[in-house]
Parts: structure tokens; C-alpha cells; sequence
């Protein structure tokens, strides 16, 4: 019989089917800690083409209201209040605010940690995520729920009944490298982590996926049988980018010290190797000035950290073609696609990349590697 969880979804395809099934079924995201579920309620508001994207933003022309129910946290009187009313001598409900119901838009409503609800509060929550509606209220038509909640074998308080969970969709989901490189691209991360991340692979290892005598024998990763309290995650590497940017002003030892406390000692030691090379890395401007005899670096890392730089350094058509002489000259075909992978998922480039007669070339000759 095959495994058919050899290979599981990424949070956009969790996003994708949410959007598309979230009026009418609840669907429950689960995955290991730190894998970016968080991260479907902004992604769902840009597939919306709304500019939602956090807690706190609020856009008069956003077609639908987003609504972020941290429920770890959550106390009853942010959902529901039983007010007695003097003149009618009755006890009225009221609802809280946190669901914006004087707005008449539809909603978007991600209940993250769903699983860790206390169970005073589950009844208000279980009837908004079956009926769509918050006590007797009713949502706005095409109004979509959702949750999120870690896997229970993880063992950090999330669990539910089989009476509450057959009435909703667990849909387990994990990160890819391949996924999560073009979003870091997109929001700028530090290119020489980038390159780590491109030539260690292992960081994305899952214990969802990895058979168990593999994951044992990885220093990086969350594992529910040898568990760490600093590992390699979507949101530890963003964490860890915004050190490695910093190191010269924190200085190296503080910056490691830091990396090391959100991705661990043994990913703190691989990382740091890269680091050291960065004094071999060509500057951008250099290849822009003289694509033809700017110096090739002697490594695939340094390589790796002197394209991806050169993702944030190009500004100009001119500027994408010079690059692309300059990338070409290495002659790999490896460094020659996670260089274009990168420029056209950039927000920077991708418009530069649909408009420049090499780059266009340069996908008909070599689409057969972007589509490995």
C-alpha cells in the first residue's frame, strides 16, 4: 500500500483549500511548531487581493474583515456576555467586539491554537466553527472559518474528542525548502542564510515525513522524541535572518549567541561556517560594472550568497542583464536556477524578469531545469 504521507501539503495549498471549502467546513490546520500556520490568515487576505496582512490593519477597501482569535489566550468575556436588561427584566446576550460584527462584510476567522481552547469556552467556539454563527448571531454570507492547532503527538496541549473532531477537517501540513525560499526571497531574509538554507537540506526534514532512524540522526529539527526548545523552523530562520543582518553592530559572538538560542547549537555551528566565507562573496555592484570579468568565486556557498545578494541589488533592466551574463559564466546550471527561481519570485524583480529579452531567452532554453 503506498504512503500517501510521504509528501504533505504546504500552508499555501492549506490556504488555497480553505479558501475554497472554509464557508461551509471547518478545516483545522495542524503541524509541527514554528512550521508558518500563523501565516494563512495574511495569505489568504492577499489571494483575496485585500490588504490585510496582521493584527492591528484595517482597510476600509478590503472586500472581507480578518479576524485573529488567539485562543491560548482567549477569556470568555472576549467572546460572549449574558447582560441583564433593567426594563424588560431579561437577561441579554451581547458578543464580544473581536468579531467585528457591526461590519457588514464577510468575515475571516482563523481561530489559532483551536485545540488548546479551555472548556468553558468551547460550546461558543464549536457552535461558530459548525453554524456560523457567534451565540445567536449570524456571520455575514461567505463568511469562512478555519483553525489551526500543533499535531497532539507533538505533546505541548492539543487535543480534542472524537465527538469534536469528527465534525471538522484536520488537514496536516508541512513546509518545504522549495516553498519557503521564494517567501523569504520575497521579504528580503539574509542572503547568506538563504545559501545555507539552499545547500542544507536537512532543515526542512520533518518527523511527519522522515523515516524515524533519519530524524534521529538530525541535529536541526523538532522532534517529538528528542525534544529541543531551539530548533530549525519558518520562524526561527526568520528570526535568525534579522541577527545575521545585525552581527556587525551586535558584534559575532552576541550574534551567535542569539542565533543559537532561537535555532540551536548544532544549526548555530553550521551557519556560522557560511558566515566566515562572506569575505570571498562579490559585491553587486562589481557585476554589475563588468559582468565579464568580475571575479567567480571558488565555492558553490559563496556563490550561492553572491546571487541571492544580487536578487536586492538589481534596479534597472540593465542592471538584470549584466547579472545574467555574470550568472551564466559559472556554468552551472544548479546556481544558474535557484538564481532565477529567486529574481522572479522577488516583488523587486519579477516584473524586470517578464520584460527583459535575456532573462525570457534564458527560460526557453532552460525551462526544463525550473520545472525539476
Amino acid at each position: 500500500m503506498a504512503n500517501f504521507m510521504s509528501s504533505l501539503p504546504t500552508i499555501h495549498d492549506a490556504a488555497r483549500a480553505i479558501h475554497r471549502h472554509g464557508e461551509r467546513t471547518t478545516i483545522v490546520v495542524q503541524g509541527q511548531p514554528g512550521v508558518g500556520k500563523t501565516a494563512i490568515l495574511s495569505i489568504i487576505a492577499e489571494n483575496n487581493g485585500d490588504q490585510w496582512r496582521k493584527v492591528g490593519d484595517s482597510y476600509a477597501t478590503d472586500k472581507h474583515v480578518y479576524v485573529y482569535v488567539d485562543c491560548s489566550n482567549l477569556q470568555y468575556g472576549d467572546l460572549q456576555a449574558m447582560v441583564p436588561d433593567r426594563e424588560s427584566r431579561q437577561i441579554e446576550e451581547y458578543v464580544g467586539g473581536l468579531f467585528r460584527l457591526d461590519d457588514a462584510r464577510p468575515k475571516v476567522i482563523m481561530f489559532d491554537e483551536v485545540l488548546k481552547l479551555p472548556k468553558s469556552m468551547k460550546p461558543i467556539v464549536t457552535r461558530i466553527m459548525r453554524e456560523r454563527t457567534v451565540g445567536s448571531r449570524p456571520l455575514t454570507d461567505g463568511s469562512i472559518v478555519f483553525g489551526t492547532s500543533n499535531m497532539a503527538q507533538d505533546g505541548i496541549g492539543d487535543t480534542t474528542q472524537a465527538h469534536e473532531g469528527n465534525r471538522i477537517t484536520f488537514l496536516p501540513v508541512h513546509m518545504t525548502r522549495d516553498a519557503w525560499l521564494p517567501w523569504a526571497h520575497k521579504n528580503n531574509l539574509n542572503p547568506t542564510l538563504l545559501a545555507w538554507v539552499q545547500l542544507t537540506p536537512e532543515l526542512f526534514d520533518s518527523y511527519l515525513i522522515e523515516r524515524p532512524e533519519t530524524l534521529a540522526n538530525n541535529p536541526y529539527v523538532w522532534n517529538p522524541k528528542q525534544p529541543r526548545t531551539s530548533f530549525v523552523s519558518p520562524r526561527s530562520l526568520d528570526t535568525a535572518s534579522g541577527y545575521v543582518d545585525d552581527r556587525l553592530a551586535l558584534g559575532n559572538e552576541l550574534s551567535m549567541r542569539l542565533i543559537e538560542g532561537c535555532l540551536g547549537t548544532a544549526a548555530a555551528e553550521s551557519l556560522r561556517q557560511f558566515i566566515l566565507l562572506e569575505n570571498e562573496i562579490v559585491q553587486v555592484e562589481d557585476i554589475i560594472k563588468d559582468p565579464m570579468n568580475a571575479p567567480i568565486p571558488h565555492s558553490r556557498i559563496t556563490s550561492l550568497v553572491t546571487l541571492f545578494k544580487t536578487v536586492h541589488g538589481i534596479k534597472t533592466q540593465d542592471d538584470l542583464s549584466a547579472v545574467i551574463t555574470y550568472v551564466q559564466r559559472m556554468g552551472s546550471k544548479e546556481l544558474e536556477t535557484a538564481w532565477a527561481v529567486s529574481v522572479m519570485k522577488s516583488p523587486k524583480t519579477d516584473r524586470l524578469c517578464s520584460r527583459n529579452s535575456y532573462f525570457t531567452q534564458w527560460r526557453l532554453e532552460n525551462g526544463v531545469y525550473l520545472r525539476a
